[in-house]
């Protein structure tokens, strides 16, 4: 008796090819998945270096050249402050003040901002000074998590008067956070403004 040949694929074999296609097709799609997922982080990485590292250099360039520094409404000599207001007026006499925004998650730049200084100004006027063709107020850094200026004051000479010592802003820290996704990113710079420089 003769045995015929099957032509074709056995069920056994059928079940056993899409097995392991269906292993393979999941392990390229786990790693592609993974792949992406890395493409994301890297790039919520570096939006948020990029954001810190810009907005903490403008900070340290504007103190750095400011001839009058205070965070909120200052202090006395010998004590250190923390806030989320910092004033700065350049040696031309613009008055600016760096505002975090909590609720927004925004730090906000105010290159005119309203009198009188305060260590908590409103910040719905500043908002609403946002808009219009000549906007006063702009953003200098968003998805800002928290942020913190911590300024020493000691007595340094009067310019108007260097016979009489004054509180003066010697060192400012600014401690922010920036989260972008799932990243976070921690930055703290120290300067010294200008007018405490003796």
């Amino acid at each position: 008796m003769i045995r015929q040949r099957h032509r074709g694929a056995l069920l056994a074999d059928v079940l056993v090819s899409v097995g392991l296609t269906a292993m393979l097709m999941t392990s390229a799609g786990v790693a592609m998945k993974s792949a992406c997922h890395g493409i994301e982080v890297n790039d919520g990485q570096l939006v948020t270096t990029r954001a810190s590292r810009r907005m903490s250099s403008a900070l340290a360039r504007t103190l750095r050249c400011a001839s009058v520094c205070d965070i909120g409404t200052g202090a006395a000599a010998g004590t250190t402050k923390v806030g989320t207001v910092l004033y700065a007026t350049t040696p031309d006499g613009t008055l600016s003040a760096y505002v975090y925004d909590p609720v927004a998650d925004q730090l906000l730049l105010d290159t005119h901002p309203a009198a009188p200084i305060a260590d908590t100004p409103d910040l719905n006027n500043l908002h609403s000074r946002m808009q219009g063709d000549n906007p006063t107020v702009s953003v200098m850094a968003s998805n800002v998590t928290s942020l913190v200026f911590r300024g020493r004051y000691d007595n340094r000479p009067d310019p108007a008067n260097p016979a009489t010592n004054i509180a003066t802003l010697v060192n400012v820290q600014i401690s922010m956070e920036i989260t972008q996704g799932e990243q976070v990113q921690r930055m703290c710079e120290s300067v010294v403004p200008r007018r405490s420089v003796q």
